[in-house]
């Protein structure tokens, strides 16, 4: 589903933040970066949403080389990506239930089809009672959990976690590891920034460590797998 091909990104100050990195990821894996900050982690994600090129090598997301994209089909790449951030970027004068249909809207979504979805999706990530609220008056786990709802809200091929659990106490990052584990069970591919090694062992999933912008791991639920 999603292959990175001898991927290297240089920055024009000389920082080379990937080299030479290769993976493959198959349709319905659960899968974490793993890496200190600064190790290459959020390079890869902006360079998988088409926020940087890469230097040399290819990235191929169902069968199509995407970085070779015209500017004028990035808006429909990332519409086939959903992406969670560490900081929920929640809309503050928008509900629960509009900020979800928000995410809808934008690709020109139905008013029938947004009223049957948005609520399945809330269902699915505990909030339907909370569908009134406002940001600020939910918790932090509450937020990210809306903010997960808002990345399904267009099935995308793909649900980018990009360290989704920093900024939570320990028993709620659980909490939204399992609701992720649940998504990946229903058949959604996941692939999860994260330096949280705790976390990694306590979901046992598949992962990628990346130091210093070099993959030195690629290791499965039963060992290491290149």
């Amino acid at each position: 589903m999603l292959t990175f091909d001898s991927v290297t990104k240089t920055f024009e100050n000389q920082v080379c933040a990937l080299d030479n990195v290769s993976f493959n990821i198959k349709r319905g894996e659960f899968v974490y970066i793993m890496g200190p900050s600064g190790a290459g982690k959020s390079t890869i994600f902006r360079l998988l949403t088409l926020e940087e090129r890469p230097t040399s090598g290819q990235i191929i997301l169902e069968n199509q080389v995407i970085n070779t994209l015209r500017r004028s089909r990035v808006a429909a790449l990332r519409r086939r990506l959903g992406v969670v951030f560490q900081d929920f970027r929640l809309l503050p004068n928008k509900t629960v239930y509009e900020n979800v249909a928000f995410a809808m809207k934008v690709v020109e979504a139905s008013e029938t089809h947004i009223k049957e979805r948005v609520p399945l999706l809330l269902e699915l990530v505990r909030l339907l009672p909370r569908k009134d609220s406002y940001p600020d008056q939910l918790s932090g786990g509450e937020q990210q959990r809306v903010a997960i709802a808002r990345a399904l809200a267009n099935d995308p091929g793909i649900l980018i976690c990009d360290e989704p659990t920093r900024n939570l106490d320990s028993a709620t990052a659980k909490e939204i590891m399992r609701l992720l584990n649940l998504v990946n069970e229903r058949g959604m591919t996941v692939l999860m920034a994260t330096h949280d090694r705790e976390m990694v062992n306590f979901m046992q999933q598949r992962m990628i460590i990346i130091e210093s912008g070099k993959k030195v791991l690629d290791q499965t639920k039963g060992g290491v797998s290149s």
